[in-house]
């Protein structure tokens, strides 16, 4: 392609308001300097720049009156689709997800050019190059968990937890398979362990002698709604008259809570989340038993927060104390399980209504996207009326299983 020498007197730049910051001109114009300008400027024949603004402006400044140019009627149809994806990369209205395909678009039709050479030609880095190419490929897929990103930085981060999680999630398993292969070599090769679907499998038991016995396939996200040892079930707010409330007392709280911590080796993988419901009340008391007992479990400062926003709660002492509308939960993490995706620490949403301490759907959907995806193997000891395996369902949980005392809980949770 023949390069023109054109005055710089005559080259025209259009008024681009749209137009990204030029960048570091002193650091290009010292390279055009050291090793002279690469790629000459594109400019229509009557001098309108099309594609080389940062260059020109440093060939300004380093005083030259000429530029090298291309004139853009000369360049075939690819190279003048080049110019056009390369111009629309630098414009600032563009949306993250065109700017990904823009970006993959150039890289293909450079050829054989490595992300390096196409961060160059584009003037930015390669890493992020190596980013918008990852996410456009995401992008590409039918049901892609990046569409609500708000950038290509927050889109690849959410790919790369899901790389992140894959990893913890296949090497929790291969831990899991080697930890059952016998001692003797003669003795058969542990079966593989049955996955069922993501369809919710509710069962009558005590959490108290289940933790204590099972011998199954682990769970890398634990959902912890235990009763909260504060009498709940004796005050009217509770429903003392009603035949589904439960026992509430300080005792009941702390034998699942210490049968959960003693035997979290038998429960989780070793990564996993977990997220645990508790009352202020014992807040102090239960971040030391776990830390002290379960140290492989780390408790995040702070907890998730669900604000009950048609704000029905109890009232300890209506003479001198506010209606409690929140309630709480500590979210721990296992072996530094990443999360799937941010979400907001706190959650406006009406109660389910179901029983006493029903947690609804919506709520729990929430919190349930930082850590339920299609790698999720779910329990729930005390699950209630069930819509925490609801949640964990149509999230497209692996597997989800809950368990309650209560017979009556668990035929309303089925």
């Amino acid at each position: 392609m023949k390069v023109h020498l054109h005055p710089i007197s005559e080259i025209s730049v259009p008024d681009r308001r749209d137009r990204s910051e030029l960048g570091d001109i002193d650091g290009l114009a010292a390279s055009i300097q050291r090793v002279g300008l690469i790629n000459p400027l594109t400019i229509k024949s009557d001098g309108t720049l099309i594609a080389g603004e940062r260059r020109l402006t440093a060939l300004v400044q380093l005083g030259h009156s000429e530029a090298p140019c291309r004139y853009y009627e000369d360049l075939s149809p690819e190279d003048q689709r080049l110019i056009e994806l390369d111009e629309n990369i630098k414009r600032k209205q563009l949306t993250w997800q065109e700017e990904a395909r823009a970006i993959t678009d150039f890289h293909r039709l450079c050829g054989s050019e490595t992300q390096e050479q196409t961060a160059e030609r584009i003037g930015m880095s390669p890493a992020y190059i190596s980013n918008a190419l990852m996410v456009a490929r995401e992008l590409d897929k039918p049901e892609s968990r990046i569409r609500d990103a708000s950038s290509i930085r927050s889109a690849y981060n959410i790919i790369a937890r899901g790389m992140q999680r894959l990893v913890d999630t296949e090497l929790s398993q291969l831990i899991e398979v080697e930890a059952t292969v016998p001692v003797n070599k003669e003795d058969p090769l542990p079966a593989e362990p049955k996955v069922r679907s993501a369809k919710s499998d509710i069962k009558v038991a005590s959490f108290l002698e289940f933790a204590s016995t099972y011998s199954g396939r682990k769970f890398n996200f634990l959902h912890c709604d235990f009763p909260y040892g504060i009498g709940h079930h004796k005050s009217e707010q509770g429903g003392r008259d009603r035949q589904d409330t439960y026992i509430d007392d300080p005792q009941t709280y702390w034998r699942l809570t210490k049968a959960l911590v003693e035997n979290l080796d038998r429960l989780l993988f070793p990564s996993a989340h977990v997220i645990f419901w508790f009352s202020k009340t014992h807040e102090e008391t239960t971040r030391a038993y776990i830390n002290k007992n379960a140290p492989s479990l780390e408790i995040f400062d702070h907890p998730l927060i669900w604000h009950k926003s048609d704000n029905k709660g109890i009232v300890s002492d209506p003479n001198r104390r506010p209606r409690h509308v929140y309630e709480t939960a500590l979210f721990m993490s296992r072996g530094d399980r990443h999360i799937v995706k941010v979400k907001s620490d706190l959650y406006p949403c009406p109660t389910a209504g179901l029983h006493q301490s029903a947690k609804p759907v919506p709520m729990l959907k929430h919190f349930f996207e930082m850590v339920v995806d299609d790698m999720s193997e779910v329990l729930d000891p005390t699950c209630g009326g069930g819509s925490s395996l609801c949640a964990a369902e149509a999230l497209g949980a692996k597997r989800v299983f809950g368990m309650h005392i209560n017979p009556d809980f668990v035929l309303d949770a089925q």
